[in-house]
């Protein structure tokens, strides 16, 4: 009997795009049993490991000692629920439509049950991996076939080596890891290497850039590589491994944008705007104000940086409403999260001009949004500052910003330990109004209405590049037949050699 694979995925109306194909085909290879696809943003991942899934589930199986009555256990693992389900609920989608309704789904409990093609049982089950260290642990099955979404976000490499992997000794089970980057440490990205130096010839690994879906279409991941730090793009949507740490603001840009020779005092025809950063106790406030450029001119640059430390509230204000007035009204974002909002309402009171910011993870933007609008800012050398010399404290602590990644595995930015952050705070606020992207960033209006966009300089022709996958593996190079010594050519055959069912 054959059951080919690609003729499963035509009946379920699944045509897998080159990338996807590339997993299905290392699945299929023979003697692999682990594959670790490292993916990009919005790549397909969970589509391609959902059909799998089903299409191991619903094959035909010969009976074994170990399994006698050809039955198939599936696990779809996730950090949490929510991940864990996205697999999970696919599954249930898929077989539910092949199946005709031949099928029992308990979302509650995440059991899917049916009959496969060799009349066995067949069940699929939601796991996750995030009680896996308490009480809850993930044994108690012997499975045929494992997917693991963002495989990455597993919060410890014992529960791959002690619990997951474990479950797949008695059937010679094949697990498949599918994740987004999130840097160079954990199970995900020591499989990931191992696969890559190909001392173990069980696994095989692999890097999958979104660009390799065809329904992205080519000018929208440009204009995330506009807006996005190098770092950043190369992290979400070229699916690289990125060691944690790293400065967010480099030296060698900062030399090249901190070329002015000094501060700049007001114009009457001067569009100005800024951001400020204010200290509740011991920390220094921090107000930075911007020109956008004149008509002669690409950049807009830094023109006045003022800190003020340990200065009463209202002190504070006053001396800031006069710099405000001196530069033309100009408009500051303000950060009005937590105990910020009191201080904003107070200054709009007084009839300063000002847009709150809100950063929090309800708010319109994030502290992380800040951050990479004004890496890319300053990595396309899109604005100038002062000389070093003329700020030091300003540069030293735009030096010392790194990125970081919290416990969780998001990456985030922060001062070293030590190190104050109020400048590098303020510079985000400021730059925030020139979005990378070249639109204005996002806010509650300030007193004065909405203004014009301040546009910022015309960005490079950006290429996308590092195919993943050589020419020749895009081809349709024939079906997998069954295992009885005839083996038709295998899509993605110069990579992977021969195997079981396609």
């Amino acid at each position: 009997m054959i059951f080919s694979k690609r003729g499963f995925f035509a009946s379920v109306g699944y045509r897998p795009h080159r990338g996807q194909i590339q997993i299905h085909g290392a699945l299929g290879a023979l003697g692999v049993r682990t594959v670790v696809a490292i993916c990009g943003t919005r790549f397909g991942k969970t589509m391609a490991a959902a059909h799998e899934m089903a299409f191991e589930a619903m094959r035909p199986r010969s009976p074994t000692d170990v399994n006698p009555q050809c039955e198939f256990m599936g696990w779809a693992v996730g950090p949490d629920h929510d991940k864990a389900n996205l697999v999970f609920d696919a599954c249930a989608q898929i077989l539910g439509g092949y199946l005709k309704g031949h099928i029992n789904v308990n979302k509650s409990d995440g059991i899917i049950e049916f009959k496969n093609l060799s009349g066995g049982r067949a069940r699929i089950m939601r796991r996750t991996a995030s009680d896996a260290g308490g009480k809850v642990k993930l044994v108690g099955y012997a499975v045929d076939f494992m997917v693991v979404d963002e495989a990455a976000k597993i919060p410890h490499a014992d529960i791959w080596e002690n619990q997951l992997s474990t479950r797949l000794v008695d059937r010679q089970g094949r697990s498949l890891h599918i994740s987004s980057p999130m840097g160079v440490n954990g199970y995900c990205a020591a499989l990931y290497r191992i696969g890559q130096g190909g001392t173990d010839k069980r696994i095989v690994s692999m890097k999958l850039p979104s660009w390799l879906n065809p329904f992205l279409k080519q000018e929208d991941l440009l204009y995330e590589r506009s807006r996005l730090p190098k770092r950043v793009f190369d992290q979400e949507w070229g699916a690289e491994l990125l060691a944690d740490g790293g400065m967010v603001f480099t030296e060698k840009d900062l030399d090249v944008i901190c070329s002015l020779d000094g501060f700049e005092e007001p114009h009457p025809s001067g569009e100005y705007f800024g951001g400020l950063d204010l200290a509740m106790t011991n920390d220094y406030s921090v107000l930075t104000i911007a020109r956008a450029p004149w008509a002669n001119q690409r950049r807009p640059r830094i023109v006045l940086v003022e800190r003020f430390y340990k200065l009463p509230i209202e002190a504070q204000l006053s001396r800031i409403a006069a710099i405000q007035t001196a530069y033309n009204d100009c408009p500051l974002n303000v950060d009005e999260s937590g105990l910020g909002k009191p201080i904003v309402e107070q200054m709009r009171n007084a009839s300063m001009n000002v847009r709150g910011i809100v950063t929090s993870s309800q708010g319109k933007t994030s502290k992380m949004d800040q951050v990479k609008n004004a890496a890319a800012l300053v990595e396309r050398h899109g604005i100038l500052l002062p000389r070093r010399g003329i700020i030091p404290t300003f540069f030293e602590e735009l030096t010392l910003y790194q990125w970081d990644r919290t416990p969780t595995g998001n990456l985030t930015a922060a001062a070293p330990a030590g190190a104050h952050d109020d400048c590098v705070a303020s510079f985000l606020l400021t730059t925030w109004w020139l979005r990378a992207a070249g639109t204005a960033g996002e806010g509650q209006n300030y007193r004065t209405g909405e203004r014009k966009p301040l546009e910022g300089p015309k960005r490079p022709e950006l290429v996308l590049g590092g195919e993943a996958i050589p020419p020749e593996a895009d081809a349709d190079c024939g079906v997998w037949t069954a295992p009885r010594g005839r083996h038709a050519k295998l899509w993605g055959n110069k990579l992977f050699p021969r195997g079981r069912v396609w």
